[in-house]
């Protein structure tokens, strides 16, 4: 019983990153509609807040592996500077592709573990 709790608990995580996955490539789609100057508050909170979700989910799965605490600790990061207005355009356009390549690890590790 528990092997199986655990099997729908990793499918749940990996379903759940994989949603993230493809917000933040709308996100950053939506983001390359402005110029670089021009980057709407509503799409930098949305952002913010999408970030924010993501850490939440990752730091919940704790499994100890290395890229899931490396993605939580750059997600929680993007979302702080996102929101204090820290980061450049192409600062934010290149943590996002980065962030997503972390996740693609995190998915492809847990699907290994299940």
């Amino acid at each position: 019983m528990a092997a199986m709790q655990d099997i729908l608990r990793h499918q749940r995580f990996t379903q759940q990153l994989g949603r993230f996955s493809d917000r933040l490539d709308d996100l950053m789609l939506e983001l390359r509609r402005f110029e670089p100057t021009r980057v709407p508050a509503e799409l930098l909170d949305e952002m913010a807040s999408t970030l924010g979700e993501l850490m939440l989910v990752l730091i919940e799965h704790k499994d100890g592996a290395t890229s899931t605490e490396r993605a939580a600790s750059d997600a929680q990061y993007l979302r702080q500077a996102v929101r204090l207005g820290q980061l450049q355009y192409n600062q934010i356009t290149e943590a996002l592709g980065t962030l997503r390549q972390e996740l693609g690890v995190v998915i492809h590790e847990d699907k290994q573990a299940a």
